[in-house]
This record gives structure tokens, C-alpha cells and sequence, in this order.
């Protein structure tokens, strides 16, 4: 990831609008970020981080609403951070706005919820959880990981160094992804514990078979389950004798099967007679009922056939009484409609007398319209009138204005005569100013060069400097080295020496064992003489041991002295180096080489000149601040002399716009004065009241004129169109009452005529009429009656007919006969049912039997195989280490190679990082990840918490830098192209702190970009890359960037 621009604004203490363009600084680079305590300078850390992953780079430092700047109201703009990055040659830019409290459009004050966009070429994400998961696709690191990683965060990358070895555990697990190690135990587990369960069960059906079987066998079966070490030919016997006695249930169960079949036939047919007598005895039971019911209908038939006529006669006197109430309706409503006529025929007249009137009225309109014509020519005389006095006093208004324009440009011409006057004067006082000006340009140029130049040879002095020191400590390395050499060659000589005369005395120690047992013709056991006349006597015994210890020690000497050759050759190439190094920036430099007795001598002469170096360097950057000061005010004065001329050409235009004004006022002037005298004659003698009055008048008139013309035509209208309308009515009223009156009378007649058809006289008519709702009731009485009696007369003949005899049948001897055959069968199907079900049980027992033996072997490999893998991965091992802590072990020590590589340089050599070998002894499981330092200074490991706050801070660094080179070389797909490092640069020395900006700037010439935050002001001095932060309490952080 490579940064291109950040913008933040209203972020913690950023109230307004920043941005950091990384692309000034060069790749490769190393940039500072300074400022005061809490003026906002992590803030800018925290700024990228929130953008990558919605998070800062400490949780305890806030989040949500806690993110936006205390600076803003809820009526000031949105917070947010933007970020633009490079990633694989691809351009990605990500803005994030966290949770925050807004006033909304319509004035309502809420919290507004987190809001984020990413784009990626042409297309944008919004979608948080897509977001954050594409993010992690494309840097490749979570945020614990980034934060870890690229983003050390204040005081954050320390921990590292003193965690334990559970928090180094769960610290590298996120970072290495080694949870598949664990999912890989946890399925050794389950595997084992699947075969275990599997075999269980298989067991437990046995059981449960074995349970529900009452034979001599079940024990021995039950016992060989319970113990699997007992011999399973026995069991599989008892088994076998088992399944014959079941073969002799086979055959008692067919015997059942045949009593069965003859007991269901003989069953069946008891069965049947019954349900025949039932049938019979249901259906006499029903004919004596049918003819009981029949029996009571019969004396009723005669009188319902008369109620049945009796409605015939009803329902036609019914249908002439509805016409009969139809006719009656229509003469009332004749009767009606001739008394309405009647009132018509009134209005009628009364219309007619008004139109008369009406027409004489309108006979007085054309002597109206005469005088209407005559006020509205009065009128409109009286109203040019009117205009042209209103014309006269806009004329007299404006000749007022003109004077007071006139009066205004004439005020302004003096003012602007006034400023020209003083713009002269200031311009005049600015043109000496030029070649003061040009002076201090010249010297400002010349004191930057020599400051430039001042600051290279500085840098050189600091670099020889260092040199000198560093060669200084090898040269007193191996001096104290050349002495202990020295002494490692002369106790090598001794030692050698005693270790051979050991060896003699040994060899004549054997000796002497053979001259005791010598005795005068005996022949020696070594040379085979029988004369023995110098036997050899008694020596000091030497034994084997001590020589093989003597050897050892020569053997350590040696080696001892072999490893200091190494060591002697690695600091004299060192020293060579650092001479070669320092004759190279001799060779660079200005000043002359001069002879030295000494490094001592030229360390001294060369602390001097760095001194002096930096005396002029501080001189000359006193003298540039003065110049740039003088130059910065001499633009101002000169910018100044600028907005000056400027004003007087504006101030000239001026001039020249009111003189123009001036003359156009003269020209309008003169017209008004003509137009005013030209509207006095006409309007002699008549005053503004007089127009108002004599106007009103005639509109008064004019408007009593017009209403009156308008009401008589109104009125002529209405009565002409009501008249007509009437008299249209009377007549079509008079038609339709004679075509109604005359239909009436016909209808009567008829109705009348079939009266007398179908009854005898009127009264017989009035005696058969019933209400309809009664006539309904009857008719449905008997109907139901002659129904009810048709149905039963048919079912009584159709159940007789069927009847064989009239006689009920007992059924009691049969039901006793079929209750026993029930009895009996149900005792076979009993014991037919048992003896099924355990023959079925028994085959069923020995197929698991025979089942659980077959995979006995097997499974009990298989679970040895898994508990012995399981017990090995889970940490029951010599090293007390689970498989997860092996691995994340073995990546613990490529993180230690890389991070000895930068502890080297940045220590000179003189700590290495170790992992404890012996830290499993006495613990349990999940350590191995403490760690300890070897100083070579005293030649002794000790543990990381010993360290000083210096040393502690480098190891850190060292670590986190060898955590990024792991992560890069063991994923290959992450690219970590950037790194920000967080404070703790005060606690180290002047060497030490040079060591590791050396090493950062080493890092960096990797086509990296390192930005640290630090107060050190020999940092601020030595990287020319800044990010400047100031705080100001009422506007907050703003930044400032110098490359």
C-alpha cells in the first residue's frame, strides 16, 4: 500500500479541511511528523486508519460520535476522512464518515449513522460490511494486523516485546492465520470421538436386543458385551443354539397359522347370521312404525283436498284485488294532477301581466344609452386631464433630484481629487524602496548557498564522526581480544605439553603391571624374554579419565582460540572498512586531510569541527531568518505599491464617469424645465381636489346610468322566458291528463268485466280474498300433509313386500358362540405374535454379533491411531507444545532472524534476540514464544525485561520491523510498501538514535515510505521531510508539509 493523499476534516482535532499530499515526498523516503503534545499529530495515523477500517489505531481512544471534532456544532458540515492509496499499481480511493449527531434538512437534531464509499476504478461500494471486507481482500491485513504491522501505534509495538507467551500466542495467531492447526485438532477430536460413539452404539442395539429376549443364552451374551477381552467363539455357540431353538418356533408358529385359518372360517360364518337376524329384526321394528304413523294420517285426507281447493279459489280472488289496488293508486294520482293544473294555469295569467309591464319599461333604454355615451366622452376628458397633472409633478420631482445628483457629484469629484493627491504621495515614498530590495535578494541567495554548503559538511563531520566511533570500539575490541589470544595460545602450548607427558606416565603405569608379575625364566608377557635384568619400577598412575579431560580442555582452548581468529579477522575488516568509509568522505569534503597520532586525536579535531560547523550553521540560519524577513517585508511594501497604482487608474475612472453623469444631468435638466412650463398652461387654473371631485361625479352618474339600462333588460327576460316556459307546461300537462284519464277508464272496465267471469257477484269475490302471507302459510301446510301421506303409504307397501316373516329373531346364542371363538383366537395370535417376534429378535442379535466382532479389530486401531495423534497435537508431548504453538514457534523464529538483522546495525552488534529453548520445564502447555537477549559486551543471555528504556525501545522496533519482513516473505501476496511509527525515539543516546535513523533510512531506500511522529529536535534537524502540526485553541489542529 502506497499512500497518495489524505484529506480529514472536522476529525477529533481537526476542525477544518486538511490535506497530506504524500506524493511530495519522494518514494523511498523518510518523513517526521512534529508538533506539540496533543496539537493532533497521531490524529493523522488514526486518520488512515479510520478510513482503511472504520477504526482507529487505539480502540481506547474513541470511537463513533467521539470522532467528530468538539470544534463543530451540529449545524456545521459532515466529519469525515478521505484516502487515497495505491495498491498493486491500482488507484483506490475510500472516504468514511463515522456516527455522528447532525442537524437535519427540516431542522431536527439526530445522530447520523456511519457512511462509507470506495471506488475502484468505475465502480463504487457503499455497503460497510463489503467495504471493510474488500479492504481486507486488497491490503491483505486485518486491522489487528495493520495496527501490528504497518501502523505501530504509540507505546503499541512495546508490548509486543514484554508479552507473555500466551500473548505473543494470540498476538502472532491473528497475524500468521493459524487457526486451521486448531480446526485440525478439534477434527482429530471429533473423529475420535464419531469411531467411539459409532462403536458404542452398535453395542447398545446389541443390549437392547439381548433385553428383550427371556432365553438361557441372553447372560453369556451379555457378559462377552460387558468384557471384550473374553474369547467370542463360546458366545457365537450359545448364539447358534439359539437360532435352532427358534427353528422349532418357526414350525410351532405354522401349526398356529393352520387353527387359525379354520377358527376365522367358522368365525366368519357365526358372524354373518348375526348380521342377517339384525337386518330383519331392524326392518320389522320399521314397518310396525311406518303403520302406526299412516294409521293417524288417514281420517285428515278428506279435509285437507277441501283446504287445498279453497286456496285454488284465494290465490285468483287475490290477483284481481292487486289490480283492483293498482286502479285505485292511478285515480288518486288523475285526481292529483288536475288539482297541480289548476295552479299552473294561475301562474300562467300572473306572467303574462308581468312581461306586459316589462315591455313598456324597456321602451325607456335607447334615451339611457344616450346619456351613458355622453358622461363616458365627459370622463375621458377629465382623465387626460388628470394625467397630465400627474405628469407635471413627476417633472417637478425630478428637477428636485437633479439637484441633489448634481450636489453628490460634485462632493465625490472633490474626494477623489483628495485620494489622487495621497496615492501620488504614498507612490512616491515606495519607488526607493526597489533597490534595498534587490540587496537583500542577493544576500539572501548568497547566505542559502553557504547554509546549504554549511549543512553538507556538517553532515559529513557527523558521519566521520561516527565512523571514528564505531572504529575506536572495534579497535579496543581487539585489542582486549589480541590479549586474550595472547594468553589462549600460551595455555594452548602448556596444555599440550602436559597432556603428552600424561600420556607417558599412562603408558609406563601399564608398564609396572607387567613388571610385577615378572619372575626370572618366565617368559615376559610383551617381548617374550626370559631374562628380565632393568625390570621397570613403580611410577605416579595417571589414569584414563584425566587424560581424557586434559584433552577436552585443549580441545576448548583451541576451539576458543580459532572462534577469536574469526572474531580478530571480522574487526580488523571492520575497522578497514570504517577507514575506507571515512577516506571516501574525507575524499568528498572540502576541508584538508591532515596527519594523526591517533583515532582519539582525530576524534577530538573532528568533534571540534562538527562544533564549529555547527556555530556558522546556526549564524548563518539567524542571518537567512533576518533576510527573509527584510525580503518578505519588502513584498509586502512592493505588493502595497501594486493596490496602490491600481487605486488611482480606478480612482481616474472614476473621475471620468462623473464628469459624463454631470453632463447628462445638465441635458436632462434643460428638457424637464420645458416640459414643466409646457403642462403648467394647460392645467391653468384647476387644482388637484377640483380633478378628484368633478372625476368621481361622472363615474357616479355613469355607473347609476348602466345598472338602470341593465335592470329593465333583465327584468323584460325573465318574465318573456318565465311565460313562455309556463304556458309550454300547461298545454303538455292538459294532453297527458286527458291520455291518462282516458286509460284509466278502459283498465276499470275490463277489471270489472273478468270479476263477473270468474265469481258470481262481488261478494263472493270480497268472501275468498285472504292476505297473501296466509294464503302462503296454507298452501304449504297441506302440501306437506297430501307429501307426508304419499311418502308413508309407499314405504309401509314397499316393507311389507320385503318381509319374509313377521317374527323377530333371537340372536343371544349366537353372540355367546362367537365371544368364545374370539377368546381362543386371540390366545394363537398371541402366541404366534411372541414367537415371531422372537425368532425376528434373535436373527437380528446375531447379524450385530456378528456385526461388532467384524469391526472390532478395525475400530480399535483406528481409535488407538487418533488418540495417539490427538495427544501428540494437543501438547501432551516432551516439548508441552500443541501443533498451533509449533508452527506459530517455527514463524516466531523468522521473525527473530529478520528483526537480529536490524538489532544488529542498530546496536552495533551488541544484542541478539533469542527464543528460550528450556521454558517448557516445570509448565504446561502454550508456552515457548518468552524471549531473552544475548549481550556480547558480557558475553551472557538475559531476559528482555532487564533492558533500559532505550535498549527496550530498539528491540521493539527491531521486532516490529522483523514482524513486517515475515509477514511480506511468508505471504507473498502483501506487499508492505509503507510503515508509521509512533513516538519513543526520545529514550535513546545520540549513537543510538542515529544508528536507528540509519536503519529506517535503509528501509525506507527499499522503495518504502517510514513516517515517524517524534519530539527529538536532532530528528527534526536531520529529515528534511515534514508534516508540521499547530494546535490554536479556537480553530484546533491545522497542518503544514515541508520537502
Amino acid at each position: 500500500m502506497k499512500p497518495i493523499k489524505l484529506t480529514l476534516s472536522g476529525f477529533i482535532t481537526y476542525r477544518d479541511t486538511q490535506t497530506i499530499d504524500f506524493t511530495k515526498f519522494e518514494q523511498g523516503s523518510l518523513f517526521i511528523v512534529s508538533g506539540a503534545t496533543g496539537s493532533g499529530k497521531t490524529t493523522i495515523f488514526d486518520a488512515i486508519c479510520f478510513a482503511l477500517y472504520g477504526k482507529i489505531s487505539s480502540q481506547n481512544r474513541g470511537e463513533g460520535e467521539e470522532l467528530r471534532s468538539q470544534y463543530l456544532s451540529p449545524e456545521d458540515d459532515k466529519t469525515f476522512v478521505e484516502f487515497e492509496f495505491q495498491e498493486n499499481g491500482e488507484r483506490i480511493r475510500i472516504r468514511r464518515e463515522p456516527r455522528q449527531v447532525m442537524k437535519r434538512p427540516r431542522g431536527k437534531i439526530d445522530t447520523v449513522s456511519e457512511e462509507v464509499e470506495l471506488y475502484l476504478g468505475n465502480e463504487v461500494m457503499t455497503s460497510k460490511r463489503e467495504v471493510d471486507e474488500k479492504i481486507v481482500e486488497l491490503t491483505g491485513l486485518t486491522w489487528d494486523q495493520f495496527t501490528k504491522i504497518v501502523m505501530l501505534p504509540q507505546g503499541e509495538f512495546r508490548k509486543f516485546l514484554s508479552a507473555s507467551s500466551k500473548e505473543k500466542e494470540e498476538i502472532l495467531r491473528k497475524i500468521f492465520d493459524t487457526v486451521p492447526y486448531q480446526r485440525f485438532l478439534e477434527q482429530v477430536k471429533q473423529k475420535y470421538s464419531m469411531i467411539q460413539k459409532k462403536f458404542e452404539k452398535m453395542k447398545d442395539e446389541v443390549n437392547a436386543l439381548v433385553s428383550i429376549l427371556d432365553l438361557e443364552e441372553s447372560a453369556c451374551i451379555q457378559e462377552f458385551l460387558n468384557d471384550n477381552s473374553l474369547e467370542p467363539a463360546f458366545y457365537l455357540k450359545a448364539l447358534e443354539n439359539m437360532v435352532q431353538e427358534q427353528e422349532k418356533n418357526r414350525k410351532e408358529t405354522e401349526e398356529i397359522e393352520e387353527s387359525l385359518k379354520k377358527f376365522e372360517q367358522q368365525y366368519q360364518n357365526c358372524k354373518n347370521q348375526i348380521s342377517m337376524a339384525n337386518r330383519h329384526n331392524a326392518q320389522l321394528s320399521q314397518f310396525q312404525q311406518k303403520q302406526e304413523e299412516l294409521g293417524k294420517l288417514i281420517p285428515l285426507e278428506q279435509e285437507m283436498k277441501k283446504r287445498k281447493e279453497a286456496c285454488i279459489q284465494a290465490e285468483k280472488a287475490l290477483s284481481f284485488y292487486k289490480e283492483e289496488v293498482r286502479l285505485e293508486s292511478v285515480s288518486d294520482r288523475i285526481q292529483k294532477r288536475n288539482e297541480e293544473l289548476e295552479q299552473l294555469i294561475q301562474q300562467e295569467k300572473e306572467w303574462e301581466e308581468k312581461s306586459v309591464a316589462a315591455k313598456k319599461e324597456a321602451e325607456k333604454i335607447p334615451y339611457l344609452s344616450e346619456e351613458e355615451e355622453k358622461k363616458v366622452k365627459e370622463l375621458e376628458e377629465w382623465n387626460q386631464k388628470e394625467e397630465q397633472y400627474g405628469r407635471l409633478q413627476e417633472v417637478l420631482h425630478q428637477e428636485k433630484e437633479f439637484e441633489v445628483q448634481k450636489r453628490k457629484l460634485e462632493q465625490e469629484k472633490i474626494k477623489i481629487q483628495t485620494s489622487l493627491k495621497e496615492c501620488e504621495e504614498v507612490l512616491r515614498s515606495l519607488e526607493k524602496i526597489g533597490e534595498k530590495f534587490e540587496k537583500s535578494q542577493e544576500e539572501l541567495l548568497q547566505t542559502e548557498k553557504e547554509l546549504s554548503k554549511t549543512e553538507w559538511e556538517l553532515d559529513k563531520y557527523r558521519l566521520i564522526y561516527r565512523e571514528l566511533k564505531k572504529m575506536e570500539k572495534f579497535e579496543q575490541d581487539l585489542s582486549l581480544l589480541q590479549k586474550s589470544l595472547g594468553t589462549n595460545q600460551q595455555n594452548s602450548v602448556l596444555l599440550y605439553q602436559k597432556v603428552q607427558d600424561a600420556k607417558k606416565e599412562f603408558e609406563q603405569s601399564l608398564l609396572t603391571v607387567y613388571a610385577r608379575d615378572l619372575e626370572e625364566g618366565t617368559a615376559c608377557p610383551l617381548c617374550g624374554s626370559i631374562h628380565h635384568p632393568h625390570p621397570i619400577h613403580e611410577v605416579t598412575s595417571v589414569t584414563k579419565e584425566e587424560i581424557i579431560s586434559l584433552e577436552e580442555q585443549l580441545k576448548e582452548i583451541q576451539e576458543t582460540a580459532v572462534r577469536q581468529q574469526t572474531e580478530k579477522k571480522h574487526l580488523e575488516d571492520a575497522i578497514l572498512s570504517s577507514r575506507e568509509q571515512i577516506l571516501q568522505l574525507q575524499e568528498t569534503s572540502a576541508f584538508q586531510v591532515r596527519e594523526f597520532s591517533g583515532t582519539s586525536e582525530e576524534l577530538v579535531f573532528y568533534e571540534e569541527c562538527g562544533k564549529s560547523c555547527a556555530d556558522r550553521k546556526k549564524n548563518l540560519e539567524q542571518t537567512q531568518v533576518r533576510l527573509q524577513a527584510e525580503c518578505k517585508e519588502y513584498k509586502r511594501k512592493r505588493e502595497l505599491e501594486k493596490n496602490e497604482r491600481e487605486q488611482v487608474e480606478r480612482w481616474q475612472e472614476k473621475m471620468q464617469n462623473i464628469m459624463i453623469q454631470a453632463e447628462k444631468l445638465s441635458v436632462a435638466s434643460e428638457h424637464s424645465t420645458r416640459l414643466k412650463t409646457e403642462l403648467e398652461e394647460k392645467l391653468k387654473g384647476i387644482d388637484e381636489q377640483q380633478l378628484k371631485s368633478q372625476r368621481q361625479t361622472l363615474m357616479k352618474e355613469k355607473k347609476q346610468i348602466h345598472e338602470t339600462i341593465e335592470k329593465v333588460r333583465t327584468e323584460l327576460q325573465k318574465s318573456v322566458d318565465a311565460y313562455s316556459k309556463i304556458s309550454t307546461k300547461v298545454s303538455e300537462w292538459k294532453q297527458y291528463q286527458k291520455e291518462e284519464t282516458s286509460r284509466y277508464r278502459a283498465e276499470k272496465q275490463d277489471w270489472e268485466r273478468k270479476i263477473t267471469q270468474e265469481f258470481s257477484d262481488m261478494e263472493t269475490y270480497r268472501n275468498n280474498c285472504m292476505e297473501e302471507s296466509v294464503l302462503e302459510q296454507e298452501k304449504k301446510q297441506v302440501e306437506e300433509f297430501l307429501e307426508e301421506y304419499r311418502v308413508l303409504s309407499v314405504e309401509v307397501k314397499t316393507l311389507e313386500q320385503t318381509l319374509e316373516s313377521k317374527t323377530a329373531i333371537d340372536i343371544q346364542p349366537l353372540e355367546k358362540e362367537i365371544y368364545s371363538l374370539e377368546e381362543v383366537r386371540k390366545e394363537l395370535q398371541n402366541t404366534k405374535e411372541k414367537l415371531q417376534q422372537q425368532y425376528k429378535s434373535v436373527h437380528m442379535l446375531e447379524n450385530k454379533i456378528r456385526e461388532v466382532l467384524s469391526h472390532e479389530e478395525e475400530y480399535a486401531l483406528k481409535r488407538m491411531n487418533l488418540a495417539k495423534l490427538y495427544q501428540l497435537c494437543s501438547g501432551e508431548n516432551p516439548m508441552k507444545a500443541t501443533l498451533e504453538t509449533y508452527v506459530l514457534m517455527y514463524f516466531f523464529e523468522e521473525v527473530l532472524m529478520y528483526a537480529n538483522q536490524r538489532l544488529y546495525k542498530m546496536t552495533d552488534g551488541q544484542y541478539t534476540l533469542y527464543r528460550k529453548e528450556d521454558n517448557f520445564k516445570g509448565g504446561g502447555k502454550n508456552r515457548g514464544l518468552e524471549l531473552e537477549i544475548l549481550d556480547t559486551n558480557v558475553g551472557k543471555k538475559r531476559s528482555t525485561a532487564m533492558l533500559s528504556g532505550g535498549e527496550s525501545f530498539l528491540a521493539s522496533l527491531a521486532l516490529a520491523l522483523g514482524l513486517s519482513d515475515a509477514i511480506m516473505n511468508t505471504a507473498g501476496q502483501i506487499e508492505i510498501d509503507t510503515l508509521f511509527i509512533d513516538e519513543g525515539f526520545g529514550t535513546l543516546d545520540q549513537d543510538r538514535l542515529q544508528s536507528a535513523v540509519d536503519c529506517l533510512l535503509e528501509l525506507a531506500g527499499r522503495n518504502r515510505m517510514i513516517g515517524i511522529i517524534s519530539h527529538v529536535e536532532e530528528l527534526k534537524s536531520t529529515i528534511p521531510n515534514k508534516i508540521i502540526v499547530t494546535y490554536e485553541k479556537e480553530r484546533g489542529s491545522t497542518l503544514s508539509l515541508m520537502y
